[in-house]
């Protein structure tokens, strides 16, 4: 059973609060939030901030909760780690996945346009702007991006500046520039991979 077909029999109980999983990565701990059959959230953190919530009414629903979160957390960070080899497992953990990733329609498809740049290259915020038809929407593109939730799944720190530059981050600079260095070492020299900064 995949861990997309075990979320719904193991829902986590909303009114206790969020289960948490975690996993190593360049960039940090990455940490998969769940609440109710959803996936909340997966961010980028420092390991102290990374710990689950305790003092849950019902430990061994919210141990066995918080132990499918650990398996996404893991599953997220070994296929990103796996480089191009990995695209396949994100992908489809991305459409798997109950992502609660409410937005607006641009917010949308900026998300959707994120996920179509491939494993080791950029896209400016122009870039984007234009593959979801609002060339003059760089600003609001630039919003979307720093509105995703979903760290590793939607990969909006692929998306740069028009001069060169990082741009902003949700989860800082240093962990977007860690991502960009990794992902550019382990790209395929067959996918022509742009220059990052």
């Amino acid at each position: 059973m995949t861990v997309s077909e075990l979320l719904p029999l193991h829902p986590v109980d909303s009114s206790t609060g969020p289960s948490f999983g975690c996993a190593e990565t360049v960039a940090g701990t990455l940490r998969v939030a769940r609440s109710g059959e959803a996936v909340v959230a997966v961010d980028l953190v420092d390991a102290a901030d990374a710990s689950s919530v305790d003092g849950r009414a019902d430990e061994v629903a919210a141990q066995i909760a918080d132990q499918i979160a650990d398996q996404i957390a893991d599953q997220i960070a070994a296929a990103w780690a796996a480089g191009v080899d990995g695209v396949a497992t994100l992908d489809s953990l991305r459409r798997s996945l109950p992502l609660d990733d409410i937005g607006t329609p641009l917010q949308q498809a900026v998300w959707a346009a994120l996920a179509a740049v491939p494993f080791g290259q950029t896209r400016t915020y122009a870039e984007l702007a234009a593959a979801v038809g609002r060339p003059r929407a760089v600003r609001a593109v630039a919003s979307a991006c720093g509105r995703n939730r979903f760290a590793l799944l939607v990969p909006c720190h692929r998306a740069i500046r028009s001069d060169g530059g990082l741009g902003g981050f949700r989860w800082g600079l240093d962990r977007k520039r860690a991502l960009l260095d990794a992902e550019r070492l382990h790209a395929s020299p067959a996918l022509g991979s742009r220059s990052s900064p």
